[in-house]
């Protein structure tokens, strides 16, 4: 009977542990003093190997002044009338931006079924820790032949 017992807890933590919802806690006030430009480009121009034309580029600039601290890209979600693409790897993957004006990165991969006008959110992390979610809507391909 005590056997019984041990293994129902343990089926009800795990279930219940399983069913919680950790939340990524974002600092809005911080996201608020940063601004995101997105370019969502379809080079069109011929190329050397099979890689999707389209490519988001992005930049990141602090309200005023310089980044106080490193930053890396960690999530970029781009959707397009039904269709959504998380995207997990960057052209840089490594924290910088420190004493910059700016912080840039791309993401290229799974884009080439998205349409022509795109809305995207990007997560950013500092190193001390802080989390970032910027969004942008509209966003519309812009052709390179």
């Amino acid at each position: 009977m005590k056997l019984h017992s041990i293994l129902s807890l343990s089926i009800v933590l795990a279930v219940l542990l399983s069913c919680s919802n950790v939340k990524n806690k974002f600092n809005t006030e911080l996201a608020d003093k940063m601004k995101l430009e997105v370019n969502f480009i379809n080079n069109q121009m011929p190329q050397t190997d099979n890689s999707s034309s389209k490519y988001i580029s992005f930049m990141i600039l602090p309200e005023s002044g310089s980044f106080e601290e490193n930053w890396k890209a960690t999530s970029l979600t781009a959707s397009s009338d039904d269709l959504q693409v998380e995207i997990l790897k960057f052209d840089k993957n490594e924290f910088e931006a420190k004493g910059d004006k700016v912080y840039r990165n791309n993401a290229r991969m799974g884009l080439s079924e998205l349409g022509s006008t795109i809305d995207i959110t990007i997560v950013l992390v500092s190193d001390s820790g802080e989390q970032i979610k910027l969004s942008k809507s509209g966003i519309q391909e812009e052709i390179v032949q």
